[in-house]
């Protein structure tokens, strides 16, 4: 059928259900220059198209070069939002530990991503293997002060690798008390029969400092000999020094190391700086997992110095979850770190400056390298137990209703929160906090700070101080005041908190 085209002004009669309809017909010039002006837009926009899929094959195809030529730059693709280019960098500077290697906030992220997501093969092949032999000796039924044996072990293991901790320190992280230890009787392994077991399981790297973890009196090695022997001015002086070059002829511990006896032969044990240097590491690690405020009510820490004097035996698990007055003692187990490490590099190179090399190669665990954690500025700083003591206060009164059962205001609890992390910058959770409370008040740009500085301390500790929620609960929560944060928005309602969540 030929059509006709309508001249201006006519009406095009069409009979339906409701009757006839007279519809008035456009400027049929106008309607052309529109149509092939519309055309022209959908040209261009799929040209656009097609040029954005060819630079998204380039900067697929272009990431690892870049990566590898900028060291200092990645790209981000990730629920943050669009593909960016990142110079890794915190708070406007450059982010390094003390090997040089860059530590950008979402370099840890995505490391930490692979213990949340479960991706264990990911992180050691055999991973699953180990986990899974755990479970069937029992390693879930056994309770440890704050769960269950199977979870410190793990999150031991965890906190190690994000400690950058070679695989066999981090292997004996995860089977630390496999054959029970001087501090716990929880022999999941037989220590004379069930060696050979482990050895295949793990290898015989990790296995010999697992053994060695388990028979060697590990109280009076950390505490009696080295811990307290020298005041807090003392040490940070020392490191200082070391850290200048200066002294290296005069070091706070023997280079051959010190001797202990054994925990169940009673016969001497010559224990090598090294080997000294991972037990601090994974004792480090040990205690941030696993004290919280009930070993405080144990062992009546209300000093916060930790000398295991009182004898509370009858404290109620798991007391009243508040956190614990630990971090004073790991930031001092961390500085002895530092020292132990630079002692021992410097000692390694003036032996092999003085042709004594190949001897000093044959110590035991002398492959064995391990680095300082980035926490508490690389390990330099000692936390007081005077100023834990008052930060955990100054947090733990920003949490109970007021007299009316109702939440605390923010002119109450912001002053708290910001005293208390103060008292300790090193602590995440009173700058989370803090982030809700801002987020609240529709102070955003605040809040975007805080939670991303907590979120940072978060993933360099690869623990959390209060242990009421998981660390990957408070990692979850942190990113989602964060998304809020840089969207400028926050919900104003029961129902609005309770829906909030990120995938």
């Amino acid at each position: 059928m030929d059509f006709q085209e309508p001249v201006l002004g006519d009406r095009i009669s069409s009979v339906g259900d409701e009757g006839e309809k007279a519809v008035k017909v456009v400027d049929w010039a106008e309607f052309h220059d529109v149509f092939h002006e519309l055309d022209g837009v959908a040209f261009k926009a799929k040209q656009l198209r097609a040029k954005k899929a060819a630079l998204s094959e380039k900067l697929e195809a272009g990431q690892a070069a870049l990566a590898a030529r900028l060291p200092l730059c990645f790209i981000r693709l990730s629920q943050w939002g669009e593909a960016q280019f990142i110079m890794a960098h915190e708070n406007g500077k450059k982010s390094y530990d003390e090997n040089g290697a860059v530590k950008s906030l979402e370099s840890r992220l995505e490391r930490a991503r692979l213990f949340i997501r479960e991706q264990f093969e990911e992180i050691d092949p055999k991973l699953p293997v180990f986990l899974r032999k755990l479970k069937d000796v029992g390693a879930t039924e056994c309770w440890h002060k704050h769960g269950t044996f199977y979870e410190h072990l793990y999150h031991v293991y965890r906190n190690l690798k994000l400690w950058d901790a070679p695989d066999s320190v981090a292997r004996c992280g995860l089977f630390h008390s496999a054959y029970s230890n001087s501090y716990v009787n929880l022999a999941i392994f037989p220590p004379d029969t069930g060696r050979g077991v482990v050895r295949d399981l793990i290898g015989a790297e990790a296995e010999e400092l697992t053994h060695w973890f388990c028979i060697v009196p590990r109280q009076q090695l950390i505490f009696d000999m080295i811990m307290f022997k020298y005041s807090n001015e003392e040490l940070l002086q020392h490191l200082k020094n070391l850290k200048e070059g200066k002294e290296i002829a005069n070091p706070l511990m023997p280079p051959e190391g010190l001797v202990v006896k054994h925990i169940r032969t009673g016969e001497n044990l010559l224990v090598p700086k090294n080997l000294i240097a991972i037990f601090f590491l994974l004792t480090m690690v040990d205690f941030a997992d696993q004290y919280y405020g009930w070993q405080d009510d144990l062992f009546a820490n209300r000093s916060g110095k930790f000398d295991y004097s009182g004898d509370q035996w009858t404290a109620l698990w798991p007391g009243d979850g508040r956190p614990g007055l630990w971090v004073p003692l790991v930031s001092r187990m961390g500085v002895w770190l530092s020292i132990l490490l630079h002692e021992e590099a410097a000692y390694r190179e003036r032996e092999e400056t003085e042709g004594r090399g190949e001897a000093l190669k044959k110590r035991p665990f002398a492959d064995i390298q391990i680095t300082v954690p980035s926490i508490l500025d690389n390990c330099s700083v000692i936390v007081s137990s005077t100023d834990q003591i008052e930060a955990l206060e100054l947090y733990w009164q920003a949490f109970p209703m007021d007299a009316d059962g109702k939440p605390k205001s923010a002119e109450i609890v912001e002053p708290l929160l910001r005293k208390a992390f103060q008292k300790n910058p090193y602590l995440a959770e009173p700058h989370i906090v803090l982030a809700q409370v801002l987020l609240g008040e529709g102070k955003y740009e605040e809040a975007e700070k805080e939670a991303t500085e907590g979120l940072k301390l978060l993933l360099e500790w690869g623990t959390h101080w209060d242990k009421r929620m998981s660390w990957e609960g408070w990692i979850s929560w942190v990113r989602v005041l964060l998304l809020n944060a840089k969207d400028r928005t926050w919900p104003r309602s029961v129902w609005g908190i309770t829906s909030l969540g990120l995938v």
